[in-house]
Formats: C-alpha cells, sequence, structure tokens
C-alpha cells in the first residue's frame, strides 16, 4: 500500500462541541461486511480474532469522551473502505452514537487541539486530533510522562492493543504514544471569530 494512505478502511467519528460540529478519522485494518454481531461488519484483529466494528468504535468513544467537556456530544460513526490507496473512501456503514464528554476539566477549551502522536511497530505515524477540548493544566507544554495519568493509559492500551483494529496510514500497528500536544487551531480560531 502507499504509505499515507487511508486505504484499505477508515473511521470518521462525528462530534458536536460547544461551538461547531467536528470530525475525527483513523485508518483501520480491513473491513468485512460478513464479520462482526451488530450488523455493521467488523474487523480480523492483530491478533487475527473476530471483532464487531460497532462495539470497536464504541469502545474507543467510551475511551475519549473523557476529553471533552459535557457540552460535547458523539453523534455518529461512519465506516468507509477504499479500493487501492488512490482510489476513493466510499461509505460502507453508519451507526448513531449517544455518548457525551465526561471532563471536569476547567482549562481553556475554544478552539483548541489535542493531538496523540503515537508511532507504529515500524517507526511511523499515527495520530489523533481533538477539537474543543480543555487544556491541560500545564497549559500548552507538551505531555510526554504519562505516569499515573489512568484516563490516558487506558486510552494507549486500546489503540496499542493486539485485540483491536486501528492502523497507520502506512499500515503499521501503533506502537508507542510519546507525547500529547496542546495548541490553538487557528483555523478554528478564525471561524469562532475570536479576537
Amino acid at each position: 500500500m502507499t504509505p499515507g494512505s487511508l486505504a484499505p478502511a477508515s473511521v470518521t467519528i462525528s462530534y458536536q462541541t460547544a461551538f461547531a460540529i467536528h470530525t475525527l478519522t483513523y485508518p483501520t485494518l480491513v473491513w468485512d461486511s460478513s464479520l462482526g454481531t451488530n450488523g455493521f461488519g467488523g474487523y480480523q484483529a492483530w491478533n487475527t480474532d473476530e471483532l464487531d466494528a460497532q462495539d470497536e468504535i464504541n469502545g474507543f468513544v467510551d475511551l475519549i469522551k473523557v476529553f471533552f467537556k459535557s457540552t460535547t456530544s458523539f453523534l455518529d460513526a461512519t465506516i468507509y473502505t477504499m479500493t487501492s490507496a488512490e482510489a476513493p473512501r466510499l461509505p460502507r456503514t453508519a451507526f448513531q452514537l449517544d455518548q457525551v464528554g465526561t471532563s471536569a476539566a476547567t482549562g481553556w477549551e475554544e478552539a483548541t487541539q489535542q493531538t496523540w502522536s503515537f508511532r507504529d511497530e515500524n517507526f511511523k505515524p499515527f495520530k489523533l486530533v481533538f477539537l474543543d477540548t480543555p487544556m491541560a493544566a500545564s497549559g500548552f507544554a507538551k505531555l510526554t510522562d504519562f505516569t499515573g495519568l489512568t484516563d490516558v493509559l487506558a486510552l494507549e492500551t486500546y489503540v496499542e492493543g493486539g485485540a483491536h483494529a486501528f492502523q497507520s496510514r502506512q499500515n503499521g500497528k501503533p506502537a508507542h504514544l510519546y507525547q500529547i500536544a496542546y495548541t490553538l487551531n487557528e483555523k478554528l480560531r478564525r471561524e469562532y471569530r475570536m479576537n
């Protein structure tokens, strides 16, 4: 596969914060409509176990909702496939989500961007980007020591686990979370007409 592609499959999660509707997209292993038990297909995980797609995605959202305030609602998830690295993304199935954010953090959240940077097993990047999430107590300082941060470690374990279907755009299994960075997203800042 061509490096940098969302092939062979990917997930887009839509969520609404207090300020706008956003999407979070990440690549996965091959999606198979014949797998799963909830009617939305599934995956063969890295450890070759069969995995229900709806359960996999809901499990992921249950872990990320703790980084969003209660003003954030997760709306739906859409699974896409690509027949090749250069082919268009084709929507294959979708389902509603009902989770809401649970963070009690009081940091600034409007137009913020939280970027989780992983390396895959071949040292290639895998990233998750959360928008309109409260800033860490340390402000814009990058977070590299996750000792005692149970919510962070739980999400890291889920994404890197062999029983799941996350993969980098270079088709590698995520293997190591090395930093979480916080910044203001300039595009959102303009859209929100912030001074």
